[in-house]
């Protein structure tokens, strides 16, 4: 981003309540074309219409997590809203994930209200003893029972193994020798005035289910990222802000000197 056109800042929040009314909802997407789900729940949904199903599942609490977005234009015009980017499970941390108790966890990063506040990335983590977990081939097989070949599959980087499906314009990607898609990363928004690509045209929505094996137990994580949703929220959240922050006009203020 360049800071010598627009300031922006962002606070986390672990909590608390997000609005941005000054961003206009575009129309709702069309229903996703890919099959991948993870508990039965796909981007596009509203996030908030998915949390009571998932702190059921867990037994748990999801936590919002909220941005305070400001951008101020040089010319002194500013942008200020909280922004629920997604939520992520109570009470699960780094000493959670690295050390060696069962856990299970699941993160969402959901739209501003460009897009209604709408899934666009799921990610489920479980660590559980092998005993009540299938072998990794027989995960494989289930997901490939539902969404046929994968795109790849192979080593994961992390001593683990990886199934990994793609979505592209024209359908789910063909077997490849050459992991597609990589190195790509989502967060959740925050405001950039010279914003990167968030993933090539040519990755649409990316599945992968990650095993991790272990002596004794095993960790398995699921992840589901719809960039092509990501696209459309970054870059018009972005645009709305802009013109917002860019008007020839300028209401004097009537403070007191």
């Amino acid at each position: 981003m360049n800071n010598q056109i627009f300031r922006a800042a962002i606070f986390c929040m672990a909590v608390g309540p997000a609005f941005a009314d000054d961003l206009t909802p575009l129309p709702a997407p069309d229903p996703r074309p890919y099959p991948y789900k993870i508990l039965d729940l796909q981007p596009g949904q509203i996030a908030t219409e998915t949390i009571p199903e998932l702190e059921e599942h867990l037994g748990g609490s999801l936590n919002p997590k909220v941005i305070q977005q400001v951008v101020t234009s040089p010319d002194g015009l500013r942008f200020e809203a909280d922004i629920t980017i997604g939520y992520d499970t109570a009470g699960i941390g780094l000493r959670t994930r690295m050390g060696n108790e069962p856990y299970e966890e699941i993160t969402l990063r959901n739209s501003t209200p460009v897009l209604e506040g709408r899934l666009i990335g799921l990610w489920r983590t479980m660590r559980k003893p092998n005993a009540e977990l299938p072998d990794p081939a027989a995960l494989a097989a289930q997901i490939e029972e539902l969404y046929g070949k994968p795109s790849w599959a192979g080593a994961d980087g992390l001593g683990g193994r990886m199934v990994k499906y793609v979505w592209t314009p024209s359908g789910q990607l063909s077997p490849q020798e050459e992991e597609p898609c990589t190195h790509l990363t989502y967060q959740g928004y925050a405001f950039d005035s010279d914003r990167r690509p968030v993933a090539p045209p040519e990755c649409s929505a990316v599945f992968t289910a990650r095993y991790e094996t272990e002596a004794g137990q095993s960790t398995i994580r699921f992840s589901l990222v719809d960039y092509e949703l990501a696209r459309e929220d970054l870059e018009e959240t972005d645009r709305q802000i802009l013109e917002q922050i860019s008007g020839d006009s300028i209401e004097p203020s009537d403070m007191k000197l």
